[in-house]
Formats: structure tokens, C-alpha cells, sequence
């Protein structure tokens, strides 16, 4: 990414950015509800929300999140909440620093902001860190094209299909005006 994207986004926590709602999503809290606690990286973690909220609910959890000040209200709200969590201030592109699989990998608007090369290394690195029979649950606006934008296309789907068994394909309407879809993967091996 380059820097003055990066800048960009990094001055959009100087407010409320309009995807940090504070609020779980039911999808979240209901695979939460269903699956026992293990080890769950949250890619894009953001001010920290799913993170504190996987916590409190048993899992061992790494948040990756490339915006400073999401990484420093991160850290208060863990501090606040006694929530014993890891946030790294990293891109998602490149988590050598990542040696063990994950049970659970969450993604909440991350993958579909992308560019193209930044997706191939991204699904690398999913498919290195999803464990055995691991899920990987994906939120993203939904591009009914391969032009160029921020979303996930059908072949950006059928890629990861070709390590991963696609569970579960939920459209909704974000806003009224941008179509979106909730993925809900499985490792196949």
C-alpha cells in the first residue's frame, strides 16, 4: 500500500471511521456461540472490538491491525476490559512474524480493500495460518465484476476455494446502497 493511502486511513482514526461500528456482528457472535475456544487471529482488528469480544469468550486471540491509532485504542480498551490479547501494528500482507495456525481467522472489511498482488499474498498467508479443519470467516463488499475496487469478486472467491471448502455464502445490504456478502470457509485438509 502505498504511503499516502496509508496516511490517509491512518487520519481516519482520528474520528469515528464509519466501519468501526463498536458492535460484534451477529455472524461473529454466533460462530462464536457454536465453536468451542481455541486460537483466532483477527486480521484488520481495528479499535479492537472482536478481539476483546472473542477474549471474554475463552479464545486465544492475535489482532493485526496497520493503523496506529486502532493499535493504541486497542490497547486501552484491552487494558480497560484486563483482556490478555496480542495486537501487532503489521500489514496483512506479510505475517512471517505468524509461526502457528490459527482454529479461527476473521475478517471484517480487510481483504476486500486490497489491490490485486496485496490479495495473492493475503490468501497465502490465510492458507499457511488457517489450521486443520480451521475456519476462516470473511466480510466483504461484494464486486459484481473483476473491475477494479474495493470488494471480492466471484474469482477472488473461487481462489481461495482451491485450498479451502467455501461453507456458507451470505449477501446482505450494507447501507442501502453497497452490496456485501459474509464467506464462511473451511480448511479442507
Amino acid at each position: 500500500m502505498n504511503l499516502l493511502k496509508w496516511l490517509a486511513f491512518n487520519l481516519r482514526y482520528l474520528c469515528n471511521p464509519p466501519w468501526d461500528t463498536g458492535v460484534t456482528p451477529p455472524e461473529v457472535v454466533d460462530f462464536i456461540r457454536h465453536a468451542p475456544p481455541g486460537r483466532a487471529l483477527d486480521l484488520g482488528a481495528g479499535t479492537g472490538t472482536n478481539l476483546i469480544t472473542l477474549s471474554k469468550a475463552g479464545w486465544q486471540v492475535t489482532g493485526v491491525e496497520y493503523a496506529l491509532l486502532a493499535v493504541l485504542s486497542t490497547l486501552r480498551k484491552m487494558r480497560k476490559n484486563h483482556i490478555s490479547a496480542s495486537i501487532h501494528l503489521h500489514n496483512v500482507t506479510s505475517l512471517d512474524f505468524l509461526k502457528k495456525p490459527f482454529d479461527f481467522i476473521l475478517d471484517i472489511g480487510c481483504f476486500h480493500s486490497l489491490d490485486i498482488d496485496e490479495k495473492e499474498k493475503y490468501r497465502k498467508n490465510i492458507f499457511r495460518l488457517l489450521e486443520k479443519k480451521g475456519i476462516y470467516l470473511l466480510y466483504s463488499f461484494l464486486l459484481e465484476s473483476d473491475e477494479p475496487g474495493t470488494g471480492i469478486t466471484e474469482k477472488d472467491i473461487d481462489l481461495f476455494t482451491e485450498k479451502l471448502t467455501l461453507l456458507s455464502k451470505q449477501a446482505v445490504s450494507e447501507r442501502g446502497f453497497k452490496k456485501a456478502v459474509w464467506l464462511k470457509f473451511k480448511n479442507k485438509l
